[in-house]
């Protein structure tokens, strides 16, 4: 819901609540919506073999109507040559070369998710509103909040001039999840009681 009503959305979860799987269907139903969206996190192993494998995951098992061309080994799928979704890798030290090379995207409707949040660089948090400036662009970073000096903790800290956040920040606590809630395995390989 907070992605419908703000622009900049920064969700804090613990481990095995769902933050990739989430990232995945809001990256998947912006696309629909027709943005371009632009999908990261620090490593390459993470966007391809976690936010991109549930993203495939989900497209399989969808009923007709999740379309475009999706590449089959690339990060890539495609609506029309304006009206795409791509996953990309960022280096937790990027450096002015990496991150110019993130930007220069415009236009319409531009969307960024970034999964691990916490992992990326200033750099790539200020490419981000360098990208995402339009009146509908959203950007969105899922990650664990372990780290409060983080170059995203520090820009969900920033006010605009009427005194509001820039960022609508979240906090999901791992004891609403089903597998704690109820006390049993709801969603296999997710966080339980237990742990």
């Amino acid at each position: 819901e907070a992605v419908t009503k703000h622009r900049r959305v920064l969700a804090l979860s613990g481990n095995g609540t769902g933050k990739s799987y989430s990232a995945a269907v809001i990256s998947l139903w912006l696309y629909s919506c027709g943005y371009t969206v632009l999908t990261t996190a620090p490593t390459l192993a993470q966007v391809t073999d976690i936010l991109w494998a549930e993203m495939r995951h989900m497209r399989r098992k969808a009923k007709k109507g999740m379309g475009g061309t999706w590449q089959p080994k690339a990060n890539k799928a495609e609506f029309a040559p304006l009206h795409f979704m791509q996953g990309f890798t960022v280096q937790t030290e990027i450096s002015s070369s990496v991150s110019t090379a993130f930007q220069g995207r415009h236009q319409a409707k531009m969307a960024i998710v970034m999964d691990e949040v916490i992992g990326m660089s200033a750099g790539v948090i200020e490419a981000c509103d360098r990208i995402c400036v339009g009146p509908e662009d959203i950007v969105v970073g899922i990650g664990n909040p372990t780290d409060t000096a983080s170059p995203i903790r520090r820009a969900a800290d920033v006010k605009r001039e009427d005194g509001s956040y820039l960022w609508h920040t979240i906090h999901i606590s791992g004891e609403n999840h089903p597998n704690v809630k109820f006390g049993r395995t709801v969603i296999p390989g997710a966080i339980s009681k237990e742990r």
